[in-house]
């Protein structure tokens, strides 16, 4: 089923380094409002368990916000609030204004031909699945969890926004790791994660700079689509 998701990338020209996304997002919130939960994905019972539809990014090193589905809309609080864009990001005081103001629909499909990707900072694993891996014994073992745990987050990245994805029998979703980078530990909330850095390719259309895997909201699993030739660095 084809499906025109809405889509919005505001980029501002404050540069940012990523272990700072976080205290952006908390300052983007406090300025839109703490009600509004897609913000900041808490609520009064816990936690939001859903895809982020408004997610917090560093892209060629600058602040972005990027908004997906529902996010699109939420997102006009934060311009309803009338507050200039002063922003207060750990000891640094930022005076931003919009550089990119992009909005579309883009179309969701899963095609019959491969589309290829870049993927930054991925965090793959939860718990389960770092087990999963460790226990593997060959790299193609250990590449085919990775292509497997691929494919359950774009699976999850089209539960999120209303996308019903057709059956295996209809059109299956096909994901292959095409170049890997070696391991590396990041601390995120006080956890030590494991990330890569990773070209893959899927038939499955997606949106550029949006997150797959893990703490997408605050930048994590940026992708960004190779023809399109635009780089995250």
């Amino acid at each position: 089923m084809l499906l025109a998701l809405p889509y919005l990338r505001i980029g501002f020209n404050a540069f940012i380094e990523g272990r700072d996304i976080p205290l952006f997002r908390g300052a983007i919130a406090q300025i839109a409002g703490y009600d509004h939960v897609l913000f900041h994905n808490h609520t009064e019972e816990g936690f939001r368990y859903a895809y982020p539809l408004i997610q917090y990014k560093q892209i060629r090193n600058k602040l972005s916000i990027v908004c997906v589905g529902e996010g699109t809309e939420e997102i006009s609080y934060l311009f309803r609030s009338g507050k200039p864009y002063r922003l207060r990001i750990g000891e640094k005081h930022l005076e931003m204004s919009i550089e990119i103001l992009n909005a579309r629909k883009h179309p969701l499909q899963v095609w019959n031909s491969m589309i290829s990707y870049r993927i930054c900072r991925w965090f793959p694993f939860n718990s389960e699945t770092y087990q999963a891996y460790r226990q593997k014994t060959t790299d193609q073992a250990r590449r085919e969890l990775l292509e497997a745990t691929l494919r359950g987050q774009i699976m999850a990245f089209a539960k999120g926004v209303g996308w019903r994805l057709p059956s295996k029998e209809e059109r299956p979703i096909i994901c292959r790791i095409l170049h890997l980078s070696e391991p590396v530990r990041h601390t995120v909330r006080q956890a030590r994660l494991i990330a890569f850095n990773a070209t893959f390719e899927t038939n499955v259309s997606l949106p550029n700079f949006i997150g797959l895997g893990r703490h997408v909201s605050i930048g994590y699993g940026v992708i960004s689509q190779l023809q399109k030739e635009e780089e995250l660095f």
